[in-house]
């Protein structure tokens, strides 16, 4: 099941949005305030620490990266960035769960039978 959630940026009070925001040092502040490991975030995202550290240089980073990041270390980016973007989360419901593991069981079973009809059929 996809839920898209969208996720807008705050404007000013004149209603115009505010002024560019550099993202990697944004970026570099979350990580740091949210207490996770640059280490387990490098692995997390399958990334190398260099390519990390070049991020917090960047003054844009894809929409789609820092929201990767911002789910892995809880931070909504979208409250201080100055554009609107959505983002899509895969979800995978219980019985979505159980009908892959009442499917790999039967799977199982299936082959089970097979297996043994031929050593039935051997003797």
């Amino acid at each position: 099941m996809c839920i898209y959630s969208y996720i807008f940026a705050t404007q000013n009070i004149q209603g115009n949005m505010s002024t560019k925001v550099h993202q990697g040092k944004l970026l570099e502040k979350a990580i740091k305030e949210s207490g996770i490991s640059k280490s387990a975030l490098v692995t997390k995202l399958k990334i190398s620490r260099p390519t990390l550290y070049n991020l917090f240089k960047k003054e844009e980073i894809s929409t789609d990266l820092l929201l990767k990041i911002g789910y892995l270390i809880n931070h909504d980016f979208g409250k201080e960035i100055n554009k609107p973007f959505k983002k899509k989360v895969e979800e995978k419901s219980a019985e979505s769960e159980a009908v892959y593991w009442k499917n790999k069981y039967m799977e199982l079973l299936e082959e089970q039978k097979n297996i043994l009809t031929k050593l039935l059929d051997k003797k």
